[in-house]
Parts: C-alpha cells; sequence; structure tokens
C-alpha cells in the first residue's frame, strides 16, 4: 500500500504500518522481513528509511527464511545482484530494476507550490501526476495555477502505454500577453487560449513517433481566432539524452507553421549532474498572429528577463545547469543561459541575450516528481525570480 498511496499515503497508512510492526513479536522470521521491507520502502519512496536496518533485520530472518531474507540483503545493498534467489516476488522486481525496486512506475503525487516568474506574477500551483492510473501504467498530469497577474491556467493530459499508445491533452485558460518595443516599453493585453489534442502514435525502445489533429481558439483583446490543424513529432524519451521534433500547422482564420527542435542532456558531473537544454523554434509565416510566435523569457528558454520579452518567427536557446543535492532533500542548482533571437522583419533584427544565476530545490517524497524549484538570475535585460513545480527542464 505504501508504494501506490501517494505521496499523501504515509499519513494514513504509516501509522497502521508503525502500529502492526508494534505488536508483530520479533522473534517471528515474517515479521523481521516486514521491517526490512517497511525500511526499504520508505528510502525508495525518499523517506528517511534505515537499509543498514533492513539489511540487520534480513539477517536475522535467514535462517528461517534464507531466500526471502538473501532478496533484501540485495535490495539493501549488502549483497551483489547475482546472489538473487529464484521463487520469491521480490527476486523478480529486483531483477528487474537491476538490483533496485521496479515494482511498477510508481506512485501518484499531489502537489501545492508558489509559482511566479517575472511578468507573469507570483502565485500558487496544483499539480497532480499518476504515473499508474487504474494499476494499467496509464500516465495522467493535470494541473492549475494562478498569480496576481491575472494568470489562470489549466490542464490536463493522459498518456497510454505500450507500443502502440496514445496521448489526449486539453489546456485554456487566461494569461497577461506582453509586447515590447524596441526601446523596452511594454504594452499588456489578455491572452485567452484553449486548446485540445488527440495524438495516437508507435513506440520502439526509447522512441516515440505520433502523429494527430489539433483545435485552438485564442483571443488577445478581440474576437476568438480559430486554428485548427495537425501536429506531427518525434522524440527519445528515455535515458540522459532526450530529443524532441515537433512540427504543428493551422489554417483556418490564419495560416501558421511551427517548428520546435528540443535536446536535453543529464550527464553525471563532479558532486552532481550536469543539465544541458539546447532549443530551437521557427515560425516563419507572416500571417502568424503574435501570441503563436517563439518566445524567450519568464523561464521559457530563459529565467532573467521578464515573460514575452523577446518574441520573433525564429529562436535559439541554450542553457547548462549543474544540479546537486547535498543536504538531503535540499538541493541547489548553477545555470548560465543564451538566447538568438531571429526577427529580421523589425527594426531590432538578430540579437543574442544571455544570463546566469542560481537557485536552491526542496526534493520531496516521492522522488523524482515531487521537486519545489526556486530560482535568481540576471541578464542583459535585467534579473528575474521564478519559481515552480518540478526542474526548469
Amino acid at each position: 500500500m505504501l508504494w501506490v498511496s501517494g505521496n499523501l499515503g504515509m499519513a494514513v497508512h504509516g501509522p497502521r504500518a508503525d502500529r502492526a510492526l508494534a505488536v508483530c513479536p520479533p522473534s517471528e522470521p515474517w515479521c523481521l522481513l516486514a521491517e526490512a521491507d517497511y525500511e526499504l520502502l520508505l528510502a525508495e519512496l525518499g523517506l528517511p528509511g534505515d537499509p543498514t536496518w533492513a539489511a540487520r533485520a534480513a539477517g536475522q530472518a535467514a535462517p528461517d527464511l534464507p531466500r526471502e531474507a538473501a532478496a533484501r540483503l540485495v535490495w539493501a545493498g549488502e549483497a551483489p545482484l547475482d546472489a538473487l534467489p529464484q521463487g520469491p516476488a521480490v527476486s523478480e522486481a529486483l531483477a528487474r530494476g537491476a538490483g533496485r525496486w521496479a515494482g511498477g512506475p510508481g506512485t501518484w503525487v499531489l502537489g501545492l507550490g508558489m509559482v511566479g516568474a517575472p511578468g507573469l506574477g507570483v502565485g500558487a500551483t496544483v499539480r497532480l501526476l499518476h504515473p499508474d492510473l487504474a494499476w494499467r501504467a496509464w500516465r495522467l498530469e493535470a494541473g492549475v495555477a494562478a498569480t496576481s497577474r491575472r494568470l489562470l491556467t489549466g490542464s490536463v493530459s493522459l498518456s497510454t502505454p505500450g507500443a502502440v499508445w496514445a496521448r489526449a491533452h486539453l489546456a485554456g485558460g487566461r494569461r497577461p500577453f506582453d509586447v515590447y518595443d524596441s526601446t523596452g516599453a511594454r504594452t499588456t493585453s489578455l491572452w485567452r487560449t484553449a486548446e485540445a489534442q488527440i495524438a495516437p502514435g508507435l513506440r520502439s525502445g526509447r522512441w516515440e513517433l505520433w502523429a494527430g489533429p489539433v483545435a485552438r481558439v485564442d483571443a488577445l483583446d478581440g474576437p476568438w481566432l480559430h486554428g485548427h490543424g495537425a501536429a506531427v513529432g518525434v522524440a527519445r524519451t528515455a535515458g540522459p539524452l532526450r530529443i524532441a521534433l515537433q512540427t504543428e500547422g493551422a489554417a483556418v482564420d490564419y495560416a501558421h507553421v511551427r517548428s520546435v527542435g528540443d535536446l536535453r542532456w543529464t550527464p553525471p558531473a563532479p558532486g552532481g549532474t550536469w543539465a544541458f537544454w539546447l532549443r530551437g523554434e521557427a515560425a516563419p509565416l507572416a500571417s502568424s498572429p503574435t501570441f503563436r510566435l517563439p518566445v524567450a523569457g519568464g523561464g521559457q528558454v530563459l529565467r532573467s528577463p521578464p515573460a514575452g520579452r523577446f518574441r520573433a518567427p525564429g529562436l535559439v536557446g541554450a542553457v547548462a545547469e549543474w544540479r546537486s543535492q547535498p543536504w538531503g532533500v535540499l538541493g541547489v542548482a548553477a545555470f548560465v543561459e543564451g538566447a538568438w533571437v531571429h526577427d529580421a522583419g523589425s527594426a531590432a533584427g538578430d540579437a543574442l541575450h544571455g544570463g546566469a544565476g542560481g537557485g536552491l530545490r526542496l526534493h520531496l517524497p516521492p522522488r523524482p516528481h515531487n521537486t519545489v524549484r526556486l530560482d535568481v538570475a540576471a541578464g542583459d535585460a535585467g534579473w528575474g525570480l521564478t519559481a515552480g513545480w518540478g526542474e526548469a527542464f
């Protein structure tokens, strides 16, 4: 139950487990294994479990339950993987995970946190992530956010597993829409938008391919514009190197084509992990409305300038970040960022913008999904404080 009861489940099942273990005779081998499992599962969920104590309890149960105890010793890191015995279900899960617990996609997470960025205001967000809906490995993600600058957005998406898969996505809301002229003066409108997408696809190993219809409606201080069309994409979604390429076309009230390339790499680094992000976007049609153009700022590629500060038909952004977790659940990050904005039709033309900064991370159980982020960055367009749920990329 601990493994599938979500990040709020410890409040319900933790006291029950404590009471059950308190009345279980310590001389009973199965009680010793139950204590070992409890400590090991707590550690897997990012809670203060004690694998050393789990190994000691398993060792005490070994004379009576040798195969079951041997599996717990491998799980605790006190025995090699080739010591896994045949038979116990725990052995099968550990074999699938190469010595780590592989009891399924994980448990759901309900997170409440602060959200904010320069240009978007400060507010709160509620997020739900369920990686194993109805125990079928269906992945559900949903969230809603509101800030002091009248931003109110919500989204929900559902993805199915398997070689032949599908994703359904709904999103909508309103947000301030800022446009900056060549002097830096800002004009603010209210952008209302809603979109729906259904994308069937194929999976092979670490690669995904999908294509499907997209329906959008948008209003920017005026009548609603319709932009129905289609999107097609391919992505490498697992491992330290992740690649995504997507093209979307729409033609109802306006002609629009937008292509996005996204590459992310997270190799190990001294004392932590590197995270590199390279993103390119292009919307070359002159008839594309401003709210469909690539944008940088407010945490979208760049964290130093305000949201919407740089908006153009073409954009390439890059971020290098060092992440470390030196104090238990508390982590730190340092980053440099840059964006090349291509806008041959404007007076500003092409320009390169950059910045750097650092931040804090609070990694709450169960990991790795429940992370609260706070960053401060400064660059050629000013400085900004951003907060959110999950890593920046």
